[in-house]
């Protein structure tokens, strides 16, 4: 069925090797004319990434919805930064405000080489953003280390966000410190309509500032089923549902980095946005597509 949806061929221009369309005779990149395209099998079948990307592209908008929620317990990367470019180079863009800052390093990672590194000296916002195609029902993961976290009673450390562009986020993930006993609690914001809710997790916790955490946000854009969960480490943590969650519209940007609170340090590695589940990291590749001849 799967094969089926997707083309035998790409074409090719005979000078530059840039995709152009079947039936051109002029290449659209460098201008070069010719009697026929070269066909060749389509190159996204050697890289899982642009495969994942062509079908969430072209082939999820034209199957029915039982296929496509069949597909996507195999396709279900939307985006993906492990940092490993050694810069910003795969988000749309980097958000800064005030001092904060935001850098990739290699001092400390959860996996590979890199990892990205965000600062907040004076409070405002430290962070990278990616543009995703807009929709209502999305994940987001990212594994972050707080270096060093708000101290300071009722404060937040923000990490990873939903939003509907910059200005309306959506959903909000991070910790905050209780000075009562010198504890973190996990905490979510949201919204239901214009009004902003505040979730706390259940239990606090004490915060180590040399472990990496794995937190997953999911967020459902509906105007009376809207909902959030918070996954830390895989474990269902913070549950919300029954929100009015479309009123700035559907999702359309996940960012990781630091929101409004100054003195925090954190470093992020490990990002994926997902239309399923995500989960920790096992180390496993989650596809494998094989062809013989």
């Amino acid at each position: 069925m799967f094969l089926k949806l997707l083309p035998l061929f790409e074409y090719i221009c005979p000078k530059c090797r840039k995709e152009i369309k079947k039936n051109s005779h002029e290449c659209s990149h460098c201008g070069e004319k010719f009697p026929l395209a070269i066909r060749v099998p389509p190159s996204f079948l050697k890289d899982p990434k642009k495969l994942e990307a062509y079908v969430h592209k072209h082939v999820f908008p034209r199957v029915s919805e039982f296929e496509r929620n069949y597909l996507t317990k195999y396709f279900t990367t939307i985006f993906s930064d492990g940092f490993e470019s050694g810069d910003f180079t795969a988000w749309t863009s980097v958000e800064t405000v005030g001092l904060n800052t935001q850098t990739v390093v290699n001092d400390d990672k959860h996996h590979g080489t890199y990892s990205a590194k965000f600062t907040d000296p004076s409070g405002g916002t430290s962070g990278v953003y990616k543009t995703i195609t807009a929709g209502t029902n999305f994940y987001l993961r990212a594994y972050v280390r707080f270096s060093s976290p708000t101290t300071t009673d009722g404060d937040e450390t923000f990490s990873i966000k939903f939003s509907n562009g910059l200005p309306n986020w959506i959903g909000i993930v991070g910790v905050e410190y209780n000075v009562a006993d010198g504890k973190y609690y996990w905490i979510l914001y949201s919204r239901t309509g214009t009004t902003t809710v505040v979730t706390r997790s259940v239990s606090t916790f004490t915060l180590s500032t040399t472990t990496w955490y794995c937190l997953e946000l999911h967020s459902v854009i509906h105007a009376t089923t809207g909902e959030h969960q918070v996954w830390i480490n895989g474990t269902d943590t913070i549950h919300i549902t029954g929100q009015d969650t479309d009123n700035y519209g559907n999702i359309d940007c996940a960012k990781v980095g630091l929101d409004h609170r100054g003195g925090d340090t954190i470093y992020v590695d490990c990002v994926v946005v997902a239309d399923a589940y995500i989960g920790p990291e096992t180390g496993a590749p989650f596809f494998t597509l094989a062809f013989t001849r």
